[in-house]
């Protein structure tokens, strides 16, 4: 009887061993079809149209602009990230959410377009050990509330769905309940971020963590997560954007361009390429090339006497806001010609 009863509960460990390697070959075989699904839609021409001013000189210098998710709204910051403001699309009314030190860096907004959360910097009783508070913001009413503080580094929020958030605390991923502000187990909630640390990549999901090395030990100073699952765009020093996925497999080079950003909808990246003297950047456009299909690659602005920088897609892929080197937020408007599906 001893030994039946040994054997069934080694047969029972086996089992749920088993089931276990099974979910996690599942969970693996789905990132890996999620890193080769095809684009929502496949561009093959792109045509700049109108070009609009969504800001002044006169109101300020603002930079680093990003659409709502509704695209009703272009948010944007100041050059060293203090404080976020917003133009509504419909009304032209530029209004502030915060005046917040840091807070424009790496902000998020909810995709019903209610609510910002942040990173803001802070000293304690004015003592010059500095703490990070990480902040929810409903831009209606502007009350906000505090999630999460520590005097350990924190990276910029990331929105992994409509009330949780992720972001690192040192070495540690940290995934958010936003309604509760609690801390959630990582493993039973599927997710899926990267992050850039020196010279590698790290992909972070509920099944665990993956890093991805360049081997030719440049650094990497910022990660584009994609819209479509488990891929991003890694700007490499000295060598320009590539495409990595989550398995690490796959490391396709585009070029020496910056601020590169996914459209959501098409098979297309905007970014910016600049030109310089030796000592000066003399010129700085925004262009749009396609990442698979035929290729094709256009520039929007072509105005050497403008600095372009910083673009961002709308949600529907047809508009790309920018700002200029003085400030003005600027907005282009697109026509986008599709291949035709086979």
């Amino acid at each position: 009887m001893k030994y039946k009863f040994l054997s069934f509960i080694q047969l029972f460990l086996l089992l749920i061993f088993l089931v276990s390697c099974s979910e996690e070959r599942k969970d693996h075989s789905n990132e890996k079809n999620a890193a080769d699904a095809p684009f929502p839609k496949e561009a093959k021409f792109v045509t700049p149209l109108n070009t609009i001013n969504l800001t002044e000189v006169q109101d300020g210098e603002f930079f680093f602009p990003k659409f709502s998710p509704a695209g009703d709204k272009v948010f944007f910051t100041s050059a060293n990230f203090n404080g976020i403001w917003y133009v509504d699309l419909k009304s032209n009314k530029i209004q502030n959410v915060t005046e917040d030190k840091s807070a424009g860096y790496g902000f998020e907004i909810s995709n019903d377009g209610k609510n910002i959360f942040y990173l803001t910097r802070f000293s304690d009783d004015g003592r010059r050990v500095s703490k990070y508070s990480l902040i929810e913001k409903d831009i209606t009413t502007g009350n906000s509330k505090e999630l999460f503080v520590s005097s350990k580094w924190l990276t910029p929020p990331r929105l992994v769905d409509e009330n949780k958030i992720a972001f690192y605390e040192d070495d540690e991923l940290i995934l958010l309940n936003t309604s509760t502000a609690e801390k959630l187990e990582k493993k039973n909630h599927r997710f899926g971020i990267f992050i850039a640390r020196e010279n590698k990549i790290i992909f972070t999901s509920n099944i665990g963590e993956r890093q991805i090395e360049f081997p030719e030990g440049n650094n990497i100073i910022w990660v584009e997560q994609s819209p479509f699952e488990h891929k991003a765009l890694a700007y490499v020093v000295g060598k320009g954007v590539f495409i990595v996925d989550s398995t690490g497999e796959s490391k396709k080079y585009l070029g020496d361009y910056r601020a590169a950003k996914w459209s959501p909808m098409y098979n297309l990246i905007t970014f910016m390429v600049d030109k310089d003297n030796g000592h000066f950047i003399t010129e700085v456009d925004i262009f749009v090339t396609t990442i698979s299909g035929d290729s094709y690659t256009i520039n929007l602005t072509q105005t050497p006497e403008i600095i372009e920088m910083n673009p961002a897609w709308s949600p529907d892929g047809k508009k790309i806001v920018f700002n200029t080197y003085s400030g003005e937020i600027k907005l282009i408007e697109l026509k986008i010609e599709e291949q035709e599906k086979q």
